[in-house]
């Protein structure tokens, strides 16, 4: 596992997290990756919750990730909210502790 983000480690955590295939698909690890303020190669610890509108996750994505999706992805966008218990999970990849907050 690596320490700092990309797109596959994060479909990876969720998946791991117990998401089904439509929500750790690459789109979904995108927005989570915009909803935690995560560029490429940016530490799992600098995790945010931040809310953001669907149009902002969209620009982050093409402004960060270079990837552009069409405006009627948006309803797929809008359903995802990072918890607390999301947040200190995620915060956690990367380190001897990720492991044991998983299974949790």
């Amino acid at each position: 596992m690596s320490s700092s983000a990309s797109a596959s480690e994060c479909q990876w955590l969720l998946r791991n997290m117990g998401f089904d295939r439509e929500r750790y698909n690459e789109r979904s690890a995108l927005v989570l990756l915009a909803l935690l303020g995560l560029k490429p190669g940016d530490p799992w610890t600098e995790s945010e919750a931040r809310l953001l509108r669907t149009v902002d996750i969209m620009g982050w994505i093409r402004d960060h990730w270079e990837v552009d999706y069409r405006p009627n992805t948006r309803e797929t966008v809008r359903r995802y909210q990072v918890t607390s218990e999301a947040l200190s999970l995620i915060r956690s990849h990367g380190t001897p502790s990720f492991g044991r907050n998983l299974r949790r």
